[in-house]
């Protein structure tokens, strides 16, 4: 299972509330491509800040050092006020259905598989695979705040017949890999919040999200 449309990239295309603000960020975006200095205001959730745009950034420097890059952390929620406003130049977002033609250009990035998390000893982590539904009578650990990353999960669960009992609640991968470690419940992590994995997990990959008959 992956994040619905993954991590996606989203610009003001001019077509925004500020159109002369669009203006602007479209005459200081195309200055950058033309290898030009300036600066470039980017917006960007947790997960994807070691993974992805670190990595981006540092090819970016590397071919433009005359660049300047306002990097902030934002919530994934709704990063689209933050270009809408003039705050940003672009946002690196999860999901972005609807909002194509609400005046943003969006380029698909990456999707973001699911994985199953375990601990060590769970009877399904000697397997290569987990089927979602045998996780329905477990008790299990949050990872995400309500949001758009949580969302995938919820749908996930419900389209295999049942919806998960969260007696942890985190907001950090890291965090939550710790109580499932401690034999707490299970857990179900994008990937690119597993890079840095926890010695007292099993991370096994998802299929049929769909109850078996």
């Amino acid at each position: 299972m992956e994040r619905d449309r993954g991590a996606e990239d989203a610009e003001d295309d001019g077509g925004g509330h500020d159109r002369r603000a669009g203006v602007d960020r479209l005459q200081a975006l195309a200055d950058l491509r033309a290898g030009r200095t300036g600066r470039l205001s980017v917006r960007y959730f947790a997960t994807v800040g070691s993974t992805l745009v670190a990595p981006a950034l540092a090819r970016l420097r590397a071919a433009h050092p005359g660049v300047r890059v306002d990097l902030r952390l934002t919530d994934p929620e709704d990063p689209f006020e933050e270009v809408a406003r003039g705050r940003a130049d672009l946002a690196v977002v999860v999901q972005a259905p609807g909002r194509a033609g609400d005046g943003f250009r969006l380029v698909h990035l990456l999707d973001d598989p699911y994985a199953a998390v375990l601990p060590l000893g769970h009877p399904l982590a000697a397997r290569g695979c987990a089927d979602l539904h045998e996780l329905s009578g477990e008790q299990w650990v949050g990872s995400e705040p309500p949001g758009p990353c949580l969302e995938p999960v919820i749908d996930s669960c419900a389209a295999a017949g049942f919806s998960p009992d969260f007696v942890i609640q985190s907001e950090d991968h890291a965090t939550a890999q710790g109580f499932v470690a401690a034999g707490l419940g299970v857990g179900l992590m994008p990937e690119l919040g597993l890079r840095s994995r926890h010695p007292g997990v099993v991370v096994r990959p998802v299929r049929n999200p769909v109850r078996s008959a």
